[in-house]
This record gives C-alpha cells, sequence and structure tokens, in this order.
C-alpha cells in the first residue's frame, strides 16, 4: 500500500468460563513480519504479549502467537487489538494475502465454533514513478514570416523515473502533432520513432481545427493529426531513469494556413500501470504520470524599408516643391531680385565716386 505497514484488528471474547493460558495464533505471508500488538478495547485488566514462531529457512508462511490477559482470560471479558505487520517492499506476493487467526486456550475443554477466522486481502504496492521533460528539449524556434520552406531542429525529449523501492513494469504512451490539416509539420517524421515502441496515428478530436487553434494558439493532439508512440518498460529501476528521444526538423510550411505570429507545438506523455496491484503514493500522481513538451514557435516579420525609403524622398521633394512654389507666388523671388540687381547698381555709382580725375 501507500505505507510500508499492514494493521490487523483482532477481536476475541470469552463467552464461557475463564480460561487458561489464552493465546491466538496468527498465521501470515513471509512477506509480512510483525512488529507489535496495541490494544484498543478492552474489559478491566487485559494485556497483549505477541511473540515470533520458529519457522523452517524459505518457509513462505510465517505465525505468531499472542497471548491474552495471561494467566486468565475472565469469563465475559472483550479484548480488541491490532497487530501491525511490516512489509517487505522488494517481496512478491501474490494479489490477495491471507491471514488467519486461531484461538485456542489451556483448558481441558473449550468451545471451538467461532475459535478460527480467515481474512483475505487484496495487495496494492505503493509506487513512485514520474514522467517529465528533459532540460535539452528544445523550447524556442523562430521562422521569418512568408518563407515556407525554412527548417529548424526540434528535439523533444521525455525522461521516466522510478523515486521508489519496487521495482514494476510500465507503459508508456506517447503523442506528437505531424500535420496540421494537409500540412506536415515536421519535414521528417523517422526521428519520431523510438525502437521497440508501436505506432500508429490518430486524427484530431477537434472538429473545426483552425479556428481552435486560433483561439488557444496551441498545437497538440485535439487539432493535428498525431503519432502514438505506445512504449513498454518490462522493469522499471530505482533511479534508473529511461529517456525517449524525439527529434526532427520542424517546418514552416504549416504557419501560413493559422495566420498566427506565436504557437506553442506540444507533445505529451503518460504512464501507465497495473492499478489493481500498484497504487500512487501521492494523491496529485495525475501531475506526475502525466507531462508534456512544448516548444514555442514564433513567426518574426522582416519589414522591407525600400517603400519607406522611396515614400520619404519623394514626400521630401514634394514638400520642397511645395515650398519653393509658395515663395514663388509670394513674390519672395522677384522682390530678391530687385534688390540684388539694385545693390548692384549702387555699387556701380559707389566706385565712380571714388575713381582719380584724369590727367591733362
Amino acid at each position: 500500500g501507500i505505507t510500508p505497514v499492514l494493521n490487523l484488528t483482532v477481536s476475541i471474547q470469552n463467552s464461557g468460563e475463564n480460561s487458561y493460558n489464552t493465546h491466538v495464533i496468527l498465521t501470515y505471508p513471509s512477506a509480512l513480519s510483525y512488529r507489535r500488538a496495541t490494544l484498543l478495547q478492552w474489559d478491566g485488566r487485559a494485556t497483549v504479549q505477541c511473540e515470533g514462531l520458529d519457522i523452517k529457512e524459505g518457509s513462505a508462511v510465517h505465525s505468531s502467537k499472542c497471548f491474552i490477559s495471561r494467566p486468565i482470560f475472565k469469563s465475559q471479558a472483550k479484548v480488541v487489538f491490532v497487530a501491525t505487520f511490516d512489509v517487505d517492499a522488494n517481496s512478491q506476493v501474490d494479489r490477495v494475502v491471507n491471514i488467519s487467526a486461531n484461538a485456542t486456550s489451556g483448558n481441558e475443554e473449550h468451545i471451538t465454533t467461532g475459535s478460527f477466522a480467515l481474512n483475505s486481502i487484496p495487495v496494492r504496492f505503493g509506487i513512485n514513478i514520474l514522467v517529465k521533460s528533459a532540460e535539452d528539449s528544445t523550447h524556442y524556434i523562430n521562422f521569418t514570416s512568408g518563407s515556407n520552406d525554412l527548417r529548424r531542429p526540434v528535439h523533444h525529449t521525455i525522461q521516466v523515473e522510478n523515486l521508489g523501492a519496487r521495482e514494476i513494469p510500465v507503459s508508456v504512451t506517447i503523442r506528437v502533432p505531424v500535420k496540421l490539416v494537409n500540412t506536415d509539420i515536421w519535414s521528417n517524421t523517422l526521428g519520431l520513432k523510438v525502437p521497440g515502441c508501436t505506432v500508429k496515428t490518430e486524427d484530431p478530436t477537434e472538429t473545426d481545427v483552425l479556428k481552435k487553434l486560433k483561439e488557444t494558439q496551441i498545437l497538440n493532439c485535439s487539432v493535428a493529426m498525431c503519432s502514438v508512440l505506445s512504449c513498454s518498460i518490462s522493469v522499471l529501476k530505482n533511479r534508473v531513469p529511461v529517456i525517449y528521444n524525439l527529434t526532427g526538423e520542424v517546418s514552416s510550411a504549416w504557419l501560413q494556413q493559422t495566420q498566427l505570429e506565436s504557437v506553442r507545438l506540444v507533445s505529451s506523455a503518460s504512464l501507465g500501470f497495473d492499478t489493481k496491484q500498484y497504487i500512487h503514493r501521492f494523491t496529485k500522481s495525475k501531475t506526475l504520470i502525466n507531462t508534456e513538451v512544448q516548444t514555442h514557435v514564433e513567426v518574426i516579420k522582416v519589414y522591407d524599408y525600400k517603400k519607406e525609403i522611396i515614400g520619404g524622398a519623394a514626400g521630401g521633394l514634394l514638400l520642397l516643391a511645395l515650398i519653393t512654389l509658395g515663395l514663388y507666388k509670394a513674390g519672395f523671388f522677384k522682390r530678391g531680385y530687385k534688390e540684388m540687381m539694385e545693390q548692384q547698381a549702387g555699387d556701380a555709382d559707389a566706385g565712380e565716386d571714388a575713381a582719380p580725375p584724369a590727367e591733362e
């Protein structure tokens, strides 16, 4: 189970005369080892003392003898106690454990009816396994807008670990989006195959995939055709990670139909195990046995500045022409020309006045 102990509640009542050397023999599988007995309910003065019985080496069954209020278990008295057993985490037992309790005494005469009880307990071993995205997975790529023939290398790495003591068989299911509508997401899917894993394809669960994609901006198996890898780990050993590498080149061809500038490409992985035999130690185990690998895909717009440069130059020339035309209509150039001519005439007159008289 989730805890490495098993508690067995035993109830014994003396419906007859005083009983001497009353004891209960507990028989249980060798995967259990007796630890202690704790009184829960008793009448008057009562004690419970247990000890292990000698067993043969390699025996599949162990036994313990528990004395009840030795030496005298009084008439009409009742005792309820809990026998606690340690569970060997590495033991291999059947899916059902049988534990028996047989009560007897040292009296010459005693009633045997109801003195034997057998309890069959279903066994589920506590485990601690997880799956996660490895750090070397590709987290970001980008493409230039308007280019449909670009490729970017992408790695989705998935890591499976066993953090518990028990080694168990595990199944791993990996889902990778491979096609959006009719356009391949990966230019080559050979790197998405893992040796030892079977591969099949699944259609998206959404009907209007492009509408859903624009709403969520998440490209996963709900909107894309997916490649589903089914893998088996016969024995997931403690602290020995199992790695699944999915590698390939993501194409830019599928991005045009999305009309999005940012999309998250999401692969997923989940673990499976025999829930009739094993139980995860943590109540929030769904977050531990399921994971996603996300790659942020961004479309970068490249601006053509030629139009801006040509437009700016043309606008500047037009503005200069308008300014020139305005100055011309305001007579700026006429006044400037008249002033210039008058200045030149004034300079000529001044030159004549300053000239020396001619010699006779």
